[in-house]
């Protein structure tokens, strides 16, 4: 096996038969449907940094805003509680940087599988480890990115790929294998 190949998961939970029927309702769609590892809808798909690139004594009261579980709730980012990370510590971690207009989304605990698109009211930001940040091309509205990652189908594969034996998690690698319709983007603003 290759680095980064994912094995076919031969668990029970993974195979039920609800699971099943829900990817075939999905590759059955009348739009065009691909992966979120599909890099012409996502552009970027990366998680934050190592749990040790960014402790609590790096938090401030000011500086570039650094998102954590708590601040990505369904369909919003919430500014309670945001603390913040100096600009020399951000440009260590610009691989995790986020922009508006990117989706975030929690990859881990009981909050899994929550997405909302970074609003414009911040310039830029970084996240912890547990979040996931997908850039969307211009195939793609971030828009309806979150929308169909909070629909009943797209929770379907949150917690199809998340349960694990300990607790429920993701990685990047199980998140780029998600399943997704992409209609046209005229048909995306319509859906909205």
């Amino acid at each position: 096996m290759r680095r980064g190949e994912l094995r076919i998961r031969a668990d029970v939970w993974f195979n039920l038969p609800v699971h099943r029927a829900i990817e075939r309702r999905i590759r059955e769609s009348q739009h065009h449907v691909t992966t979120l590892g599909d890099k012409t809808i996502i552009s970027k798909l990366v998680d934050g940094p190592f749990g040790t690139q960014v402790k609590v004594g790096d938090y401030r009261d000011t500086g570039i805003p650094l998102l954590r579980v708590s601040n990505c709730r369904e369909n919003e980012v919430s500014d309670t509680d945001l603390v913040y990370i100096s600009p020399e510590l951000h440009n260590r971690l610009l691989r995790s940087e986020v922009l508006p207009g990117d989706v975030v989304f929690t990859k881990t605990g009981h909050v899994l599988g929550y997405a909302a698109v970074f609003p414009e009211r911040h310039m830029r930001a970084n996240m912890t480890s547990h979040l996931v940040l997908m850039r969307p091309t211009s195939r793609l509205s971030a828009h309806f990115l979150a929308a169909y990652l909070r629909t009943d189908v797209g929770q379907d594969q949150v917690y199809r790929w998340g349960q694990k034996a300990t607790k429920p998690e993701l990685n990047t690698i199980e998140i780029r294998r998600f399943l997704i319709p992409v209609p046209e983007p005229d048909e995306q603003r319509r859906l909205l």
